[in-house]
C-alpha cells in the first residue's frame, strides 16, 4: 500500500481512491525499469510496465465505481487528479 498520507481536502482518499503509483523495480544496479502500480483503496488492482496503459486502466476502474482517480509520481511528487 501507498505510504504517503493525504490531510488536505483535494487529494486523494486511500481507503477508497484509484491511485496509479510509480515505483522503480532494480535488479541490480544497472537493470532498473519503472513499474506503474494501480490500487483502489488497499487493494492492488495490477502493475503495469507502461504508464499511459496504467493510467487508461485506472480510469477504467474509476468510471466502473464512480470513484476519482490519481497519478502519484516518483518520490510523491506529481500527484495529479485524472479525469474529473
Amino acid at each position: 500500500m501507498l505510504q504517503h498520507a493525504y490531510a488536505h481536502s483535494d487529494g486523494p482518499n486511500q481507503s477508497r481512491d484509484v491511485i496509479v503509483h510509480f515505483t522503480e523495480r532494480c535488479e541490480s544496479r544497472n537493470d532498473c525499469k519503472a513499474i506503474w502500480t494501480v490500487w483502489m483503496g488497499a487493494s492492488e488492482q495490477g502493475e503495469f510496465d507502461d504508464q499511459f496503459e496504467a493510467m487508461r486502466f485506472a480510469r477504467s476502474l474509476a468510471d466502473e465505481r464512480q470513484l476519482p482517480a490519481w497519478m502519484l509520481g516518483p518520490d510523491g511528487q506529481g500527484l495529479v487528479r485524472l479525469g474529473n
